[in-house]
């Protein structure tokens, strides 16, 4: 659907939903990058019913025929409902949500637009420079913000299954491992080994079950210049070890080669740490970091096989499907994947120098 398409047949929706028969779309933009659901961006302009002139910007998040990973449209919509306004939390306000195809020819649902950038380019520019690291600092405080909150507190008993702290590692591991088998693309020996490593070595049992955003990163979240204005993409959200969260947002994946050890080329992870400890009013236990740090690469690599399975079979057309599946596939499997060093014997990790994946 071309940009004039989209924005008749939303202006058509939205003058529905919002019973503004006069509302017109104008700028709508398909934003690239997302590889779970299409999304596009309008702007809208309406009369209320006092008679004003009213201006707004929305986004719709329309689910794709395929998409890189499995994940409920409903949950996504319903984490924005339940903690838009939550302090510290900065979040769209999630407006319609829409099963009936007719409209876009893809279920969807709709949020307000919130201004910024999810800077991979735009951060990493001269100007951002001073600015990097307390932008940096002020994502780990919000990621302490979301693991403070109680999920029966905002109402997500009955949207998200809570496993027992005991389980909630495992429970991650075989939903990874079984979308590796789902999406066979041949041998990984490395992430193999992996997974056997990880079963070998549990993590302690998590010490609160809480909120896990699942794919907190530089990239999904928006910056303007007067800092941290949203937390986007809640696709992967669960309940489970707020370990998890950290690991994946330190993970080397999302890291400059100029700078390796730094977290968005600025931050050191002991500072990250320190801010998410501030806010979620938890502790890290350095144990359970480093297993889902090695877990990473596990997830990373599902994902990055569900992109190439889909794109082989024709259910993807997408050019980034197809080469982040390849290229990524071959590039954590020849990586340094171990977590830990396993020549000082089946224990290394509790003698061995650790290093971040």
């Amino acid at each position: 659907m071309d940009a004039s398409a989209f924005a008749g047949r939303a202006a058509t929706y939205l003058r529905g939903a919002m019973s503004t028969p006069d509302l017109e779309v104008s700028n709508a933009r398909k934003i690239v990058g997302g590889a779970s659901r299409h999304t596009w961006s309008v702007d809208a302009q309406w009369t209320d019913v006092e008679g004003a002139r009213r201006s707004d910007g929305f986004i719709f998040r329309l689910d794709p025929p395929s998409s890189l990973l499995e994940s409920n449209r409903g949950t996504e919509y319903a984490m924005y409902r339940a903690l838009h306004g939550n302090p510290g939390i900065p979040l769209p306000e999630a407006l319609f949500i829409e099963d009936d195809e007719a409209a876009l020819g893809m279920p969807f649902f709709v949020m307000r637009r919130l201004e910024g950038t999810p800077w991979p380019l735009e951060f990493f520019l001269p100007d951002a420079m001073g600015r990097r690291e307390e932008f940096l600092r002020q994502m780990f405080r919000t990621l302490g913000s979301i693991a403070a909150v109680d999920h029966q507190s905002v109402a997500l008993g009955d949207v998200l299954a809570a496993p027992s702290r005991d389980d909630a590692a495992a429970a991650e591991l075989e939903r990874w491992e079984k979308t590796l088998r789902d999406h066979d693309m041949g041998p990984m020996p490395i992430t193999r080994a992996v997974i056997r490593e990880l079963r070998r070595h549990p993590p302690p049992p998590a010490a609160q079950v809480r909120i896990v955003h699942g794919d907190y990163r530089v990239g999904n979240v928006l910056f303007s210049a007067e800092g941290l204005t949203a937390v986007l993409d809640w696709e992967m959200c669960h309940l489970g070890d707020p370990h998890e969260d950290l690991a994946w947002s330190f993970a080397r994946n999302w890291r400059s080669k100029t700078t390796p050890d730094k977290i968005g080329n600025a931050l050191d992870p002991a500072a990250a740490i320190a801010e998410w400890e501030g806010t979620s009013g938890l502790h890290i236990d350095p144990e359970s970091l480093r297993w889902w740090q090695l877990f990473t690469h596990v997830k990373a690599n599902a994902i990055w096989t569900t992109a190439a399975h889909e794109f082989s079979l024709g259910r993807a057309s997408e050019l980034m499907f197809g080469t982040m599946g390849w290229l990524l596939i071959g590039t954590q499997e020849k990586s340094k994947s171990w977590g830990w060093r396993h020549e000082a014997g089946p224990r290394a990790r509790d003698s061995g120098r650790h290093e971040d994946p």
